[in-house]
């Protein structure tokens, strides 16, 4: 029976090796190539490059990647359930990738598919639980409506990046939904005394002076958002007109048409002078 010697096995390692090292180099190669065909909105031929990218190197650490962009490409081609799957069966077969479950977690969150979103999003948690995965779980949950999930994730967050402005964000939303307004206006101004451009955050201080009524308040942070950030300027601008719809306070009507006259009226009541055969008037 023929054996393996030490000699043999180091070069059947090397080999391996080697023949691993070249295939995660086509494989970016192939990612390469799928992000050029992405860009260029060649939708079909960049999911084949791709799929090319995860045959090669299914373990490599673009391969998320791959992933991630053939789902987007797929999306963009209006197939969310080739998206979807692709995600999924990503997931499956790395169990042990934290950005394999958040991956699939973002586009279940983007498809509304809620507490699907919430099981990725927590596996991804439990397998890393990064500042960035616990944020998004407690979004998912503050989606949900768990606020008492929602704000335990985010607090951990605040204390794992105490200087990160997202913490804060996520509690005023926590708070605002519960009509928690002082306390969501606290949070939201700490956000902004954080990250002074962080303009999701006055959207969202702008949201709850509306929805406390405080318009003023809220005109205010619109027009400094109208120099700053135009499209956060135009949600606040849109979640004011809902919460505070124009109303009609009086109406004032100056007209030279008698219009309050019973049926039949003779069309000389109006005026004597079309008394006559062929006579005109002109009213407004």
């Amino acid at each position: 029976m023929a054996s393996i010697t030490g000699a043999d096995a180091g070069a059947l390692f090397s080999s391996m090796q080697r023949n691993s090292q070249a295939l995660e180099y086509y494989a970016g190669k192939a990612l390469e190539r799928g992000l050029d065909l992405y860009q260029k909105k060649q939708y079909s031929a960049a999911s084949s490059a791709f799929r090319m990218s995860l045959s090669l190197a299914p373990s490599s650490g673009n391969a998320a990647y791959a992933a991630q962009y053939m789902s987007n490409a797929y999306l963009a081609q209006g197939d969310s359930e080739s998206a979807l799957q692709i995600l999924k069966a990503f997931a499956e077969q790395n169990a042990y990738l934290d950005t394999a479950h958040a991956n699939l977690g973002r586009f279940l969150f983007s498809q509304d598919r809620i507490d699907e979103a919430i099981a990725a999003y927590k596996k991804a948690a439990d397998l890393n639980p990064t500042a960035n995965n616990r944020y998004s779980l407690g979004q998912a949950y503050l989606k949900a409506g768990n606020y008492a999930e929602a704000e335990e994730q985010f607090m951990a967050v605040s204390l794992m990046a105490p200087d990160d402005p997202a913490a804060y964000l996520g509690l005023g939303q926590t708070y605002a939904a519960q009509e928690q307004y002082d306390l969501a206006i606290r949070e939201f101004k700490t956000a902004i005394g954080k990250q002074g451009d962080f303009y999701d955050a006055y959207t969202e201080l702008g949201f709850t002076y509306a929805d406390m009524g405080k318009m003023d308040l809220a005109q205010e942070l619109f027009e400094f958002l109208e120099d700053k950030d135009t499209d956060q300027a135009d949600l606040l601008n849109r979640y004011m007109y809902k919460a505070d719809p124009p109303k009609i306070v009086m109406t004032y009507a100056d007209s030279t048409f008698a219009h309050y006259r019973r049926a039949r009226t003779e069309v000389s009541d109006l005026d004597s002078g079309l008394a006559p055969a062929g006579a005109s008037k002109l009213f407004f």
